[in-house]
């Protein structure tokens, strides 16, 4: 027997009734092949809202990249968004953006240079790459990165050794400030990723490395150059993210190993912190743009999900998604991508294996919708006060299912049967 909970979803979604408000089911997740129902649905929900969240439960979740890719495709085509913001390193997507814009597609080959995240990777295995890449050298759309992690080490050397050319830079081999620049060497000219050199990074490194980067910016303000200054200020921010995760983790057994899922948030809270930064230093209010992201950081009221305080994230602590909802409120539409089988992973050769999908728990949403045989479907909660009053299991966080009143976390869903791994080979 169906359990209540799907009696209650099944009579909500037969009661929506518009565009906007129907479930909208699909037997396919091609993105080149368009779905008009599912198009004209979100080019409604960006007529209501100005910025859409495209929340994936884990970046190894290839489907949902799909999903996404066949969304914003829609959305492109109907010129209803201009700015594409990727959980990617801002300066990368500057670089990219910036190849594309002055050489035109001839350069795409350059611009790939400069990927440094797995998203793009993907996307051009599947063939959306070169699709948005074609709409990039256009001028019809902006690639924007919201992230501070993962800065390309091409652009790094070619930051830095400009940087060694300024005067205010060059005078620091008569004094013993010359010290510092020998010391921040090889600590830029190192991996960037935060995931891997936490422990390596104290504050001692981290006021060195300012000083540096404060006398590099007064030159470049200077000279007018207020590019150079804000990507600078991003470094800066990534090595402050990295003593803030070295604080809590060094008296770890292993020092640069998170031990738990709160060590895990404490560490992302600065991370969503400036990732919201970098949002709004680039995003113009009342624009039309799409965020893609995991769905940790665009959950909008953490508070709300049962247990999750004592388990996972200290109630001090912001995720993008709430700072987004405080600043821009209900102008924020987010969706997430839940599943109910199949495999997830970023798998970069044959070798790697993938990680299997968790059974649907009773009681669950992915359960209700896998029995009900649903291949693929949309559902916007936000088209029915209803749905902020329900409190139901998910599977989008941290691959527990999780008790709350999702509804008020994320305006709608798109459902994925089965999930398939993001093949990078």
């Amino acid at each position: 027997m169906k359990n209540k909970l799907f009696l209650i979803t099944l009579l909500l979604l037969r009661s929506l009734v518009g565009a906007q408000t129907s479930p909208i089911k699909l037997n396919e997740l091609d993105w080149n092949f368009s779905n008009n129902e599912l198009n004209d649905c979100f080019r409604k929900i960006l007529s209501n809202n100005d910025v859409l969240l495209l929340a994936e439960t884990d970046h190894g979740h290839g489907s949902s990249l799909i999903a996404q890719a066949k969304i914003l495709k829609g959305l492109i085509d109907s010129n209803k968004i201009s700015d594409l913001y990727i959980e990617s390193n801002r300066i990368n997507c500057d670089k990219i953006t910036t190849i594309l814009k002055e050489q035109g597609t001839r350069a795409i080959l350059e611009a790939e240079k400069y990927f440094n995240t797995s998203e793009l990777i993907y996307w051009k295995k599947i063939g959306f790459w070169n699709f948005l890449a074609d709409h990039i050298a256009n001028g019809k759309l902006k690639l924007k990165g919201i992230d501070i992690d993962g800065i390309s080490p091409k652009i790094m050397k070619e930051l830095y050794e400009e940087a060694l050319s300024l005067k205010t830079v060059r005078n620091l081999a008569s004094s013993d400030s010359l010290m510092m620049v020998q010391k921040i060497n090889p600590v830029i000219g190192n991996s960037f990723s935060g995931w891997q050199r936490g422990s390596m990074f104290y504050w001692s490194d981290y006021i060195d490395l300012e000083k540096f980067v404060n006398m590099v910016c007064e030159e470049y303000t200077q000279m007018g150059n207020s590019q150079r200054v804000w990507q600078w200020k991003c470094v800066l921010r990534f090595f402050y993210w990295m003593v803030r995760r070295a604080e809590p983790l060094k008296d770890n057994f292993y020092v640069n190993q998170i031990e738990n899922i709160k060590q895990n948030t404490s560490f992302n809270s600065v991370r969503d912190s400036f990732m919201a930064v970098n949002f709004f230093e680039q995003y113009r209010k009342g624009e039309k743009a799409t965020v893609s992201l995991s769905a940790y950081h665009a959950l909008k009221k953490s508070f709300l999900i049962e247990g999750f305080e004592k388990c996972c994230k200290d109630i001090s602590t912001k995720t993008m998604g709430e700072y987004l909802d405080k600043t821009l409120g209900n102008s924020v539409y987010s969706v997430c991508f839940p599943t109910a089988s199949g495999t997830y992973g970023i798998l970069r050769h044959e070798q790697l294996k993938a990680f299997s999908i968790k059974k649907p728990k009773r009681k669950s949403l992915e359960l209700d919708l896998y029995k009900d045989n649903v291949e693929y479907c949309f559902i916007d909660f936000s088209s029915d006060k209803e749905w902020n009053n329900k409190s139901f299991e998910m599977n989008v966080i941290f691959y527990k299912y999780r008790k709350s009143v999702w509804g008020l976390n994320y305006s709608s869903v798109f459902f994925i049967r089965r999930m398939e791994p993001m093949k990078l080979f």
